[in-house]
């Protein structure tokens, strides 16, 4: 809502429209200055709330504990060049590739890099197949990954009826 107030009242011009004061008191929370000039609190508070709606929206606050911490990396990450394949044929139509490319990720001993597990997760949760190469190569991070998304509670389940961990829904990963 302070954003509108801030565009009408650019829209209107300062000359012909004042910010409200609950605007007011919500822009000096954020720091801005509100006792000058109107059109220089205006201007500031415009570059203030811009980013602040660009960057999305305010966290919800977590009721509870954290979760333990994630374990480390028991792979290495696979190469530049091989992440980059990844990409294209997770995000390209080369998506047909990804069972071969898991075999060699699996055949050399390393996994995804981090930031793509998401992508495959989702992928997974719609596709079987997508799923039984990627839980091949999954180490007890992207285990850990999992568990923190409900979304992807199907997917723990699957995983832990292929491994016989009974539980691992629950079971927090060793520190």
């Amino acid at each position: 809502m302070m954003w509108k107030e801030i565009v009408r009242a650019a829209l209107m011009g300062t000359d012909h429209t004042a910010l409200p004061e609950e605007t007011l008191r919500q822009l000096s929370e954020l720091g801005v200055d509100v006792g000058g000039e109107p059109a220089e609190t205006l201007l500031t508070a415009a570059a203030v709330v811009a980013p602040l709606r660009r960057a999305g929206f305010l966290l919800a606050g977590m009721e509870g504990a954290l979760p333990p911490p994630a374990p480390p990396d028991a792979l290495p990450v696979c190469n530049d060049l091989s992440a980059a394949c990844l990409s294209a044929i997770l995000w390209g139509k080369y998506q047909a590739c990804l069972p071969e490319w898991m075999q060699y990720c699996r055949r050399y001993g390393q996994k995804i890099p981090a930031e793509m597990a998401p992508r495959l997760f989702n992928l997974a949760l719609t596709d079987q197949i997508w799923f039984s190469f990627f839980a091949s190569v999954m180490d007890e991070r992207e285990r850990w990954t999992l568990r923190q998304n409900p979304a992807w509670k199907p997917l723990v389940k699957r995983i832990a009826a292929l491994a016989g961990l009974a539980g691992m829904e629950t079971t927090a990963p060793p520190t």
